[in-house]
């Protein structure tokens, strides 16, 4: 059986185990002018396609200057469902290799089918590779799932500090891409140690569960909720200003306001407040520390104004002005 040659082999362990594509022009230009030496076809395309929105993204970023990037039109004639059960197909003058799903995504590479035409022995050893590599990624897909299991906080099974730090970086690093802001909501509850002291800390477990809950129903589909530790949570809202932040913030106080807390354990009806700070990047800080510890700041501020309020570092900067 012939094996598969090495720069195809090469260039499939990057396709399926990377998801950018970014400076990486050597393995490219040898797939290239091999499909070009051997099949005469036309260079490969990367494609990731949304399988309920068929929306199709180019993956291949720095491919050789004569590459245009495009949506095929061949693609809307794909059907998703036949695409996900079969290894291959072939859609007018494409082949389309399915290299497995991602979540809403379905990863497929496209060829020119002409250029295989007779060169199925070919085809066989691609299809068994790329069948054997997605083997590979489920596995490794599997092991990130379970390692994920440390960014979670074993309470409230919110997302914990951990998992906020690495966000706050990526959310830094889309901004210096895509210049789109984000903001911190620094969630502290009012008089909590009362609760605990009172009632005991299974009460004010079953509390912070409750109304991670109820946060949770608040926010945007695209907000991020956490447990930062103790009875302290933080939100981010992408694509959110401090405005927009203090506005979610104000709701969050009013909904929780009107809300009656009953944990099972036990008959006590409870009523809590909540003291929010707000801070926004870039506006207030420079890096995700800094963001985190003028949120805080913020809502220490808040709860020096009476608590049960929401304070920005904007109205505070205009006050002192």
């Amino acid at each position: 059986m012939a094996e598969l040659p090495p720069e195809i082999e090469t260039f499939l362990n990057f396709i399926i185990e990377e998801k950018l594509f970014d400076n990486q022009a050597y393995f490219y230009n040898e797939i290239d002018n091999y499909l070009k030496k051997e099949f005469s076809s036309i260079p490969l395309e990367v494609y990731s396609i949304h399988s309920k929105e068929k929306k199709t993204s180019a993956k291949r970023k720095i491919w050789a200057h004569n590459i245009k990037f495009s949506h095929y039109n061949e693609l809307d004639k794909i059907d998703l469902e036949v695409l996900t059960k079969d290894k291959f197909i072939f859609v007018d003058n494409l082949l389309c290799l399915l290299l497995g799903d991602f979540g809403d995504y379905v990863k497929v590479i496209l060829i020119d089918a002409r250029s295989f035409v007779g060169k199925e022995a070919f085809l066989k050893i691609f299809t068994r590779y790329l069948e054997n590599s997605f083997k590979k990624v489920k596995m490794i897909e599997a092991i990130k799932e379970d390692v994920g299991l440390i960014d979670i906080d074993d309470v409230t099974g919110l997302f914990n500090s951990r998992k906020l730090r690495k966000d706050l970086d990526e959310g830094i690093k889309r901004f210096e891409a895509t210049g789109e802001r984000f903001s911190l909501l620094f969630i502290d509850i009012d008089h909590f140690k009362n609760v605990n002291d009172g009632h005991g800390h299974l009460i004010g477990t079953e509390l912070l569960s409750e109304l991670a809950k109820e946060l949770k129903k608040i926010l945007r589909l695209y907000d991020h909720l956490y447990r930062y530790g103790g009875d302290e949570f933080v939100i981010l809202l992408p694509k959110a200003d401090s405005i927009n932040a203090e506005q979610i913030g104000s709701r969050i106080l009013e909904v929780v306001k009107e809300k009656d807390f009953i944990p099972k354990k036990g008959d006590k009806t409870f009523k809590l407040s909540l003291s929010i700070g707000v801070a926004s990047f870039p506006d207030h800080a420079p890096t995700a520390d800094d963001l985190l510890a003028i949120a805080d700041k913020m809502m220490y501020h808040a709860k020096d104004q009476g608590r049960g309020r929401v304070c920005l570092v904007d109205a505070l900067f205009d006050k002192k002005d």
